[in-house]
């Protein structure tokens, strides 16, 4: 874990992604302290980076619109340099 992507990355988790999830509890998305034990990094990278795509494409992110209400997640706008900041911080918080 990369200490300074960590820092990058919370500070993009709280400004774009906080409002929909939290990391312990369910809110308009899922709960995501656990999100990189649960899924690869290239898939976690896709959902920020490829959110529409992932949303048509993508049968596990299908059945998650389905139980979180057909809410799509928003397209964050995020760089691949900030998505990669946004797992590093994700990975820092895991238990």
């Amino acid at each position: 874990v990369n200490p300074q992507m960590v820092k990058v990355g919370k500070g993009l988790f709280t400004s774009k992604c906080i409002a929909c999830h939290d990391l312990d509890q369910k809110k308009v998305g899922p709960a995501l302290r656990n999100v990189t034990k649960e899924r690869k990094p290239e898939y976690i990278m896709n959902v920020m980076y490829n959110t529409a795509k992932m949303q048509k494409i993508d049968p596990v992110y299908k059945g998650l619109l389905v139980q979180f209400k057909n809410v799509p997640m928003p397209d964050p706008n995020f760089t691949e340099t900030q998505c990669r900041a946004v797992l590093e911080y994700l990975r820092s918080v895991a238990k």
